[in-house]
Formats: C-alpha cells, sequence, structure tokens
C-alpha cells in the first residue's frame, strides 16, 4: 500500500460508503466477510486503513481495490481509485504498456480503460500485465498464446464463482472483464488469437448475463446473451451457442413461475436448437446441461417420456465425464437431483419430487446459494402438493430469507412461484405470514 503524497481526499469513496449509511467499520467488516466466504487469505484491514484511503493517506493496494469495487457495484476509476499520477501494483507503467502518448483523446481513452481494467483485476497474478498492453493495443502475435492461456485460467476462476458468490459482488468484476476482453478484439489480434478471443469473450458474456438475471435485470441479460451468440457465430464455436441458447430459454420457460407465465414452445424450440448443435465432440457438460433444462421443458409440456429419456441421458453423460474447473464445476448428481425433482413437480408428482429434493438438499454445500435455494422452493412446493401447508410455508420462508439475503431477485420470483400451489389455503396462519413476508419484499 504506497503513501500518497498529494493526500487529497478521495471523495468519491467516502461519498458510496455514505450513501449506503455505512460506516468505517461496516466497509472493513463487509470487506472481511467477501473474503472468508470465498475461502480467501484474511486481510489486514480495519476501519482506520478505510479511513486512511478516504482521507488519501494512503491508496489501496491492488487486491483491495478489487474487492472494493466488488463491493460497492463500482469500477475502480467511479470510485476514485485509479488517480492519474498512479497506477495500481501489477500494473505496468503505461508508457510501457500501451506505448508513448499522442495526445490524442482515443490514446487517453484506452489508457484510461486498461487502467480500469488493472484496478479491477489486480488480484490476477497469473497476469502478464506487459503482453495484456501488447494485446489491447493491436500488436499482439502468435507468441502471445501465453497470454491467452492466462486469460482462459482466470475465466475458468469467475465460471467457478458463479453459482458461489452473491452477483452484486462478482458481476462488477465480470463486466470489467468483459470490456477488457471485448478490447482486445477490437484490436483486430491475429486470426490464431482471434477465434479463441471470441469463444473466450463469449462464455464471459453468458456469466455476465447470468448474473445479471439473478438479478432481475432481465435488459443486460439479453443483450449480453445476444453478444454471446454474435461471438459464438463468428468464432464457429457451437459449445458456446448450445450453452447461451440454452440460457435464453429463461425468457419463455414457464419452470420458474410454475405456469403462471412463459410459453414452453419457444423455450423447447431454442433447446432443440442448441441440442442440434451438439455432437460427440462437443463438451460433455454443455450436452447435460442443454438436457437438463430440456428435461424442465418437457415436463411442463406433460412429456413424461421425453422428461426421462433427457434425464437418464443427462445422468450417463455426466458420470463418464471429467471434473470441469470452470463454470461447470459445480454440475454433479446433487445439481442433477435438483432438475429431476423440478421436473416431477410439473409432471404433478409431489411423492417423487419430495425424494428426489430432500436427496438434492442433503448434498447441496451451503456456499452454492442460488442453487440451494432453488432446491428449497422447489421442495416447498412439492410438500404443497401434498396438502403439507405448514411445512411448505416453513420451506418458502427459508428460501425467501437466503434470496433477499444474497440479492438473488429471480429466486425471490421463483418463491412467488412456488406460492401459487398454495393458493387453495388463502387463510391458513401460516400462508398468510408469508404473504405478508412476499408482500413486504415487493
Amino acid at each position: 500500500m504506497a503513501d500518497n503524497g498529494n493526500r487529497r481526499p478521495n471523495d468519491l469513496l467516502r461519498r458510496q460508503r455514505r450513501l449506503r449509511g455505512w460506516t468505517l467499520d461496516d466497509v472493513a467488516e463487509r470487506l472481511h466477510q467477501m473474503v472468508a466466504a470465498a475461502g480467501d487469505a484474511e486481510l489486514g484491514v480495519d476501519a482506520h486503513m478505510v479511513g486512511r484511503w478516504e482521507r488519501g493517506v494512503r491508496h489501496p493496494a491492488p487486491r483491495y481495490v478489487a474487492l472494493l469495487c466488488r463491493l460497492f457495484e463500482q469500477s475502480a476509476d467511479q470510485l476514485g481509485l485509479v488517480p492519474a499520477e498512479q497506477t495500481v501494483d501489477r500494473a505496468v507503467d503505461l508508457g510501457s504498456a500501451l506505448g508513448p502518448s499522442t495526445g490524442g483523446r482515443e490514446d487517453d481513452v484506452q489508457r484510461r480503460q486498461f487502467l480500469q481494467y488493472v484496478g479491477v483485476l489486480g488480484g490476477a497474478s497469473m497476469l502478464d500485465w506487459d503482453r495484456l498492453g501488447t494485446l489491447l493495443r493491436g500488436q499482439a502475435d502468435a507468441a502471445d498464446e501465453p497470454l491467452l492461456d492466462d486469460l482462459e485460467a482466470l475465466t475458468r476462476s469467475y465460471g467457478r464463482q458463479v453459482e458461489s458468490r452473491a452477483p452484486m459482488i462478482l458481476l462488477p468484476t465480470l463486466r470489467e472483464h468483459l470490456r477488457g476482453l471485448t478490447s482486445s478484439l477490437q484490436a483486430s489480434p491475429p486470426a490464431a488469437l482471434r477465434r479463441r478471443l471470441l469463444s473466450l469473450t463469449g462464455m464471459t458474456a453468458v456469466m455476465t448475463g447470468r448474473l445479471s438475471y439473478l438479478l432481475e435485470n432481465r435488459g443486460d441479460a439479453r443483450t449480453s446473451w445476444a453478444f454471446a451468440l454474435e461471438l459464438a457465430r463468428e468464432a464457429g464455436d457451437d459449445d458456446l451457442f448450445a450453452v447461451t441458447l440454452a440460457h435464453q430459454r429463461l425468457f419463455h420457460s414457464t419452470i420458474p413461475s410454475r405456469g403462471r407465465f412463459g410459453n414452453t414452445t419457444r423455450a423447447l424450440s431454442l433447446l432443440n436448437e442448441a441440442e442440434s448443435k451438439l455432437s460427440n465432440a462437443s463438451s460433455p457438460h454443455v450436452q447435460v446441461m442443454v438436457l437438463a433444462k430440456r428435461a424442465e421443458e418437457h415436463a411442463a409440456d406433460g412429456n413424461h417420456s421425453a422428461t426421462e429419456r433427457d434425464l437418464e441421458r443427462a445422468e450417463r453423460l455426466l458420470d463418464a465425464a471429467p471434473r470441469d474447473d470452470g463454470f461447470f464445476a459445480d454440475w454433479d448428481r446433487a445439481f442433477l437431483a435438483g432438475y429431476r425433482g423440478s421436473c416431477l413437480i410439473a409432471l404433478e408428482r409431489p411423492q417423487d419430487a419430495t425424494e428426489a429434493l430432500e436427496k438434492a438438499r442433503q448434498l447441496t454445500r451451503p456456499s452454492l446459494v442460488g442453487q440451494r435455494c432453488a432446491v428449497t422452493t422447489d421442495l416447498a412446493a412439492a410438500y404443497a402438493q401434498q396438502r403439507e401447508v405448514d411445512r411448505a410455508c416453513e420451506l418458502l420462508a427459508e428460501s425467501l430469507e437466503t434470496a433477499e439475503r444474497a440479492g438473488l431477485e429471480e429466486l425471490v420470483s421463483r418463491v412467488n412461484g412456488a406460492r401459487r400451489h398454495l393458493d387453495p389455503w388463502p387463510d391458513a396462519l401460516p400462508v398468510r405470514h408469508l404473504d405478508e413476508r412476499l408482500t413486504a419484499h415487493v
């Protein structure tokens, strides 16, 4: 952490803290909670240190810059953490990273974007910042292939966090990563690197869209997934194309609302197109995703045999697949048990659904907050279908609390969807209490 000789107060950082009604202690505590949830090394930060950052006495090191960006959901530039006279640690001097300045507006913007990217990814120790600067200014060649390996490893590491990190924490970082990768494509890299960059950028767009969707920001999700499709087409990446279509199915699926909204025919059309893009050479994890999601839509359509066929194929593929270290790292038998339970609810087989979902809930790690919340919500629906009103309300209240705490607005909507199974008992006391909670959230 470097001394700031100018001691210029960081009013932007202070303002973001005060807008949230947080004290200096609150900021320090939240930073500690973030790293504890991720299993990272402990921080050496307290309220006194945060105060020194705000007063401009000290400038936070790269790791703290990245964490502050996630905490406040702001870029490093918006938080005043990229002063013109300083770069963050790990970043090379801009003179060598991006070449001599011509003083032009485009050059200034490029340098500013590079600093912002470095600020947010300051903890990415695997990156070679000299090579990254070369890539961004359009001077990369085949010798820069190792940089693509590093960027791919970084992207996979974000993929592992999609199901366990709160979207509001991870999304700002992913957005900046997407912006940096997009900039590298605009710099016209050589063909040997471009295809890999297209696929890498596309997968980052898929993840960005997923987190936006979980936050109920469907406009951003739609834009991100449309961008991912464009990149998949240009790259000729059928796996990326299929993954993106599987996500776009959410705009039409009736599953989250349990039949209230959506168009199953459209959802199935997208998943059928996704499946048509796949072959024996495709990633087994992508095939599992497409099959599991299509099974849900077949169940919503009342097609028992097609549902079972897709689920069984997904289970066989998953059992034979090597463990993934990226976006599909958490796709296991527990994950598929959750999908099976969801299908059984749609097929109105609540006893079988309860058995599958109780197993999935037991096996799903607590760190997978979103998945556990979805399974608990579906389990509540299964109990409601069996007229066990008290148990259903208890589980829905638990899901609602979890979703609210993690900022998973889409899963709050799923709780509302499951609530429809309690419509026959509107005056039951547990149902009235649940409705009060749901009304208070709105």
